[in-house]
């Protein structure tokens, strides 16, 4: 301004703050990537616990249904409505496993698998699923490196994403399956909530559906979730691919647009580890009994019920306790020996692994058989270091129970 107070001149200032917006927006990303993490922790805790629980239920249920056909004559026609009983429990037992595969507890059977092979093979299975409305497109990867992990669940992986497209496309499309090697680098792990860079293969399993919306797509791997109608589906098929996918230390986006379609794309890490974990079966045996002494530990009285009524008829002997407190007492103040502990691992006051920590020091030789709604763990005691103890997963079933208890108690026991 000149002495007059007028403007002779403007001076501009330009400052570069594209950096700055760049930050705040990977900042805004990482924020709401760390949310939803949390987001997906807390339901698949829910889940896990959901499912623990109702495991409880359906081991009385699908319990006192074996307990009852064994009383009944094969010729009376209540067999028939027990049965129907037994059926429709095993079929909840089913959605427990898709809760726990949610939560990450399902048991792995990890081993070197190329992605390629297990497509193929699944090709039949695939095409009877989607119809013959729907073309199945492959496009492998010619030279694709082996992952680690457990091909059951990478074939359920691949059936329920399956299923999701044929359900997107009613009146025909394109299903294409579609396998990569590929690079994650620091830059562009960000996308890929708590990813770690590294060699990865890409699986791609893209369809010309109806596509979601951005508000579906936010939800859209949460339990029970579904745009579909009452009774067309349980919401479970998608939330399963996330658990799977995740509990193999894998990464999973979609893309998609209102009327064009979806692309689903998994990001599992290629193979380091070459010990492949295999999981062996015994064989089942008829269930011989036993004057053997069991202490039982749950907190749940439908459990204690059906155990007593499994057991005792075999001759067994049973001291029970409804709690983890109780059992400690009864361990300081019986005389006699108890050949075996049969413990749930989800109580109050502490926990099955703690209980038989303290009980195992106080009776070296004491078998220990855990019980739990969660797939199977390896147990060591606290002080000695050693691994000890065997498991059984709910809901429990009559013969197969009475087969393990046995095979415990007669078992090379260190």
């Amino acid at each position: 301004f000149d002495k007059n107070n007028q403007p002779v001149g403007v001076v501009h200032i330009v400052r570069d703050i594209s950096d700055q917006m760049k930050a705040e927006e990977e900042q805004r990303l990482l924020q709401s990537q760390f949310l939803h993490i949390q987001k997906m922790e807390s339901i698949g805790r829910l889940a896990g616990g959901v499912a623990h629980d109702f495991n409880n239920i359906l081991s009385g249920i699908l319990g006192f249904s074996e307990l009852a056909l064994l009383d009944i004559p094969k010729d009376d026609p209540l067999r028939e409505r027990i049965e129907l009983i037994m059926g429709l429990g095993e079929k909840a037992g089913s959605l427990t496993h898709q809760l726990l595969a949610f939560s990450r507890k399902q048991k792995l059977v990890m081993k070197d698998i190329n992605l390629n092979n297990v497509v193929i093979d699944m090709v039949r299975m695939l095409k009877r699923i989607i119809g013959e409305d729907i073309k199945l497109e492959l496009r492998p990867c010619v030279a694709i490196r082996d992952v680690l992990a457990d091909q059951g669940q990478m074939e359920q992986v691949l059936l329920n994403l399956a299923v999701n497209a044929r359900d997107a496309m009613p009146y025909g499309g394109v299903l294409t399956i579609e396998t990569t090697d590929t690079v994650l680098n620091e830059e562009n792990i960000k996308k890929h909530e708590g990813a770690d860079p590294g060699e990865y293969v890409k699986l791609t399993v893209s369809d010309t559906g109806c596509g979601m919306s951005s508000k579906v797509l936010e939800n859209i791997f949460e339990p029970f979730y579904t745009t579909k109608e009452i009774g067309k589906g349980t919401g479970l098929g998608l939330a399963t691919v996330y658990g799977i996918i995740k509990q193999h230390r894998g990464y999973i986006e979609v893309t998609s647009k209102p009327e064009e379609g979806s692309a689903f794309k998994i990001y599992l890490p290629t193979s380091t580890d070459k010990d492949i974990k295999e999981i062996i079966e015994d064989e089942i045996k008829q269930p011989i009994g036993g004057d053997e002494t069991i202490l039982v530990a749950d907190d749940e009285p439908i459990m204690l019920s059906i155990i007593e009524k499994a057991l005792i008829p075999l001759g067994y002997r049973l001291i029970i306790a409804n709690s983890p407190r109780e059992a400690i007492k009864i361990n300081e103040t019986y005389d006699g020996v108890i050949d075996l502990l049969l413990t749930d691992i989800v109580m109050p006051q502490m926990n099955g692994k703690q209980l038989a920590d303290i009980i195992a020091n106080k009776r070296p030789g004491i078998k220990v058989v855990f019980m739990s709604g969660y797939p199977a763990e390896t147990f060591t005691n606290q002080r000695s270091g050693e691994e000890y103890g065997f498991y059984l997963q709910k809901p429990l079933r009559i013969h197969l129970f009475r087969q393990k208890i046995r095979e415990v108690l007669d078992s090379v026991y260190p």
